[in-house]
């Protein structure tokens, strides 16, 4: 049975109550009940609204909560605080306190650097930790830690704090985000004369990469250098003992470009990639780092097969990459949006078996097979007039696609040639973005066009029949055939 103090927000005077009475016009009577304890708490409310005309019912209950006082009432009945006046001089509400301030602005930081939360007069401070996180999101408290002493950034994170008056009003919210830049252990690392690192040999969770080793500039990840892939097992089993996949964040030089075969494969409790100038993903060069949210890609051009598949990735947008190869972002299933306004080409399986919802591939020349296959969330894409070619399955197994926005004419779009296996691509609603024009007069030499804008262009006919309309037949010599000659004088002469 539920407790009934629960309910109870504040005790008030309610037993043998001296009352007027409906049955007596010179008489008072002596009542009990929640009758009798309702005016106490209404007349106390009735005094604030007379000092605070906008407060809220909320802040009025806090109010009374926080002036009430313990009268050692079983709380299991009849729940607390009481209704107290006493502490209660001109019933002016408090004000909220201000929220709290950092003694860091936010930033890079070493590991290890202190950090204070500057407290409000009067007021606690409470505080909760969350992960690093580059974007722009409002936190909120959804647990509560008691601010006591100075914080050790030990990690990058975000930090959310409020101040709060007598546990019951609390300010706005102050969040602050620092990203915590770890010593990095040179001599663990062994690099190439071409600035590749090819070992490492620590185990260093939140490591960060020099820009130099032993006087050479990385520029590149190699092959395996931090693979999860276990060897010994032929089918390739990921490494899944934590201790030993001990990677959360790398940190890379501004100087390195590339990551190369398999180099991070399996690190799949690694949540950021931070800082570097990534040019290409090498194969496999990220596959499998299931919780990796966080890696700058926007200044790459080629992502190789699987380079970033069965990662956390939410979004990719870039405006240099030109490649997806085969199953580069396959089987990622917090990918949500698409935009790669100069890739030319999507490889077989590029995105298939994502969570994508929206595309924008403008100047592809040609999907590749099953390049979308089971992106059961995928809404709509947008498409090009480079388009030529879609592969087999390219969209099978996509059920929700409903819209494909083509940067073309309804003829350009039905010359494109589409594999089968794409009825749901069929299915959509095709927008055509550029209108054709349409014949608007025809002189016996020249055709006048009109544009959905109302403009009018003159084409000599000869060149109006060889590119504008195929249907109408012209001769090797160039002579227009007699009927469709006839059709354009019959129609618009």
């Amino acid at each position: 049975m539920e407790q009934l103090g629960k309910k109870v927000d504040i005790i008030a005077p309610g037993v043998d109550i001296s009352s007027a009475y409906y049955l007596s016009d010179n008489k008072y009577i002596e009542l009990s009940g929640t009758s009798m304890a309702t005016p106490f708490v209404t007349a106390a409310a009735a005094n604030i609204l007379s000092k605070n005309p906008d407060a809220k019912p909320q802040e009025i209950k806090e109010f009374l909560q926080i002036n009430g006082r313990d009268i050692n009432a079983p709380e299991h009945f009849y729940g607390k605080p009481a209704l107290y006046l006493g502490n209660i001089r001109n019933f002016e509400m408090y004000q909220k306190p201000e929220a709290p301030t950092y003694s860091l602005e936010e930033g890079e930081y070493k590991e290890g650097t202190k950090l204070k939360i500057n407290k409000t007069s009067g007021s606690d401070i409470y505080y909760q930790i969350y992960d690093y996180d580059k974007s722009d999101n409002e936190y909120k408290l959804t647990s509560k830690t008691k601010y006591t002493g100075e914080i050790t950034l030990d990690r990058s994170c975000v930090i959310v704090a409020v101040a709060s008056f007598k546990g019951f009003l609390d300010s706005d919210i102050a969040q602050s985000k620092y990203y915590v830049k770890y010593a990095s252990d040179e001599g663990r690392f062994t690099i190439d004369e071409n600035g590749t690192i090819t070992a490492y040999s620590g185990n260093t969770s939140n490591l960060v990469i020099p820009e130099k080793i032993n006087g050479i500039t990385v520029r590149a990840i190699g092959e395996s250098v931090f693979s999860q892939l276990d060897r010994n097992n032929p089918r390739g089993i990921v490494n899944t003992d934590e201790k030993s996949n001990f990677l959360r964040t790398v940190t890379l030089p501004d100087t390195c470009t590339d990551i190369d075969y398999y180099a991070f494969f399996g690190c799949k409790y690694m949540t950021d990639v931070f800082g570097g100038n990534i040019k290409n993903v090498g194969i496999c060069g990220f596959s499998h780092c299931e919780a990796l949210s966080n890696i700058d890609i926007s200044n790459a051009s080629v992502i190789k097969s699987s380079g970033l598949s069965a990662t956390n990735i939410k979004a990719i947008e870039s405006e240099t990459i030109t490649t997806i190869e085969a199953a580069g972002l396959e089987g990622c299933k917090s990918l949500e949006y698409i935009y790669l306004p100069n890739a030319k080409s999507i490889g077989y399986g590029a995105f298939g078996g994502s969570s994508v919802k929206s595309i924008e591939l403008n100047n592809v020349n040609e999907v590749a097979d099953m390049a979308f296959y089971y992106c059961e969330n995928l809404q709509n894409i947008k498409f090009g007039n480079c388009l030529k070619h879609i592969g087999e399955s390219a969209f099978r197994s996509c059920p929700n696609l409903s819209d494909v926005y083509f940067n073309g004419t309804k003829k350009e779009w039905e010359s494109i040639e589409i594999g089968s296996s794409n009825e749901c691509l069929k299915n959509a609603t095709i927008h055509y973005l550029i209108s054709e024009p349409e014949i608007f007069s025809f002189d016996g030499t020249s055709v006048t066009l009109i544009d959905s804008d109302g403009k009018t262009t003159s084409v000599p006919f000869t060149d109006y029949i060889n590119k504008n309309n195929p249907s109408l037949d012209v001769n090797d010599d160039g002579i227009v055939n007699a009927k469709d000659y006839a059709y354009l004088i019959r129609n618009y002469s």
